[in-house]
């Protein structure tokens, strides 16, 4: 990675790190490249905290008990089922595939180079089946160097029924690493000739997506859809916890939080500057590749951001005193051992070094603090909005 981007690497997750975020982390965190951990020199910086005396900044807390929120919507539905189809097929066509029936005047030839032919095949090695090495129906032109070695040369002069025994070897650099330079044979059955015709969804799903059915293919596509769905519902929950802090820093009433935005602004801006120092940067480096113009424009950048974080810090920590909300040590391991997957450094207590090494001593538990009491709160409190019988099919 350039240097420049480990630098904006470091800035966005510090974004996220700041305000209490729980969203994923990327690899290339700060003080990690490529794996390893950059020993970065011994920072003074001091890990930002509010204190219980800033509490009083807030003069009304604003209300955190009547969230709402739309639930998530898992369902992958038959329109979507047939779009994403529709979407597969398009890019086939537009790709030049072609579709075949059978062709029934053809019955009573021989194979001969440029015919097409529907085969059934079974390849085996070493006597057993292998994976992906069997079909019932497929259409393959003899000639177009479709399969592998000397496949389809086999089956000239072959008839509709006849059955052959097709001996090939893998090539050494076959895709298939298991495959690779093996010799197999293929039990093959000529099970008609085929000619060319309309490319149409309906007569392709064998063809283009090696299905025996459109149940079968639709089967498929609504599992690949419901994997997707499933992924997005880390993304979607933490939208909402953003929205509810929102929702309440909206409706507080604060006192001047002037003096301690711009100490957390000085702390932001200290710490940008160390990690982009320590990885042999500067924050001119940071600043050109963000595209901002000057470093004034980045420290404006930099004091709104303060000002909405010191507004979020001071919300969450009010209201975690009222519920009386604490970070255990038992919590404080399971937030990181999770985190920890999707770095590449071993072990916790390697990642609480590294991470407090940029952000101060005890940042790494602020971060998870934030977290945590996001999470308590949130599940808490926030409600998933019922379902109106008065909404349109558009609406649901």
């Amino acid at each position: 990675m350039k240097r420049t981007k480990l630098v904006v690497a470091a800035l966005v997750m510090s974004l996220a790190v700041l305000t209490g975020c729980e969203g994923k982390k990327d690899n290339n965190q700060t003080g990690q490249t490529n794996g390893t951990i950059t020993q970065a020199p011994e920072s003074d910086n001091k890990a930002f905290s509010i204190k219980d005396d800033d509490l009083a900044l807030v003069i009304k807390l604003g209300d955190y008990k009547s969230f709402t929120y739309e639930p998530f919507d898992a369902t992958v539905t038959e329109e979507e089922i047939q779009d994403y189809i529709k979407k597969l097929y398009d890019e086939s066509v537009k790709d030049g595939f072609k579709a075949y029936i059978e062709d029934e005047a053809a019955a009573g030839n021989t194979v001969k180079n440029g015919d097409t032919v529907n085969i059934a095949f079974e390849g085996k090695i070493d006597g057993k089946a292998f994976d992906g090495g069997t079909s019932k129906s497929y259409y393959l032109t003899i000639g177009s160097k479709t399969f592998i070695d000397t496949f389809e040369e086999q089956l000239i002069g072959a008839k509709k029924g006849e059955k052959r025994v097709v001996k090939v070897t893998f090539p050494n650099d076959y895709d298939e690493k298991e495959l690779a330079g093996k010799a197999a044979e293929f039990d093959v059955t000529i099970n008609h000739f085929g000619k060319e015709t309309e490319v149409t969804l309906e007569n392709c799903y064998n063809m283009m997506f090696g299905f025996d059915s459109v149940d079968k293919l639709k089967e498929y596509v609504k599992t690949k859809l419901e994997a997707q769905v499933a992924s997005q519902v880390d993304d979607y929950f933490n939208t909402c916890q953003t929205n509810y802090i929102k929702y309440i820093i909206d409706n507080t009433t604060f006192g001047d939080i002037s003096s301690l935005a711009e100490e957390y602004y000085n702390y932001y801006y200290s710490t940008m500057k160390y990690i982009a120092a320590s990885n042999g940067g500067s924050i001119q480096d940071l600043i050109s590749a963000m595209g901002l113009e000057s470093e004034d424009a980045y420290k404006e950048i930099l004091k709104k951001q303060a000002e909405n974080s010191i507004k979020h810090d001071l919300v969450l920590y009010s209201i975690a005193k009222i519920e009386n909300l604490t970070l255990s040590d038992e919590k404080f391991k399971e937030y990181g051992e999770k985190y920890l997957s999707s770095t590449t450094y071993k072990n916790l207590d390697e990642y609480v070094k590294a991470y407090d090494r940029y952000y101060g001593e005890g940042g790494y538990r602020i971060n998870l603090e934030k977290v945590h009491f996001t999470n308590e709160l949130f599940y808490k409190y926030a409600k998933a909005e019922e379902a109106s019988d008065d909404k349109t099919e558009d609406d649901k």
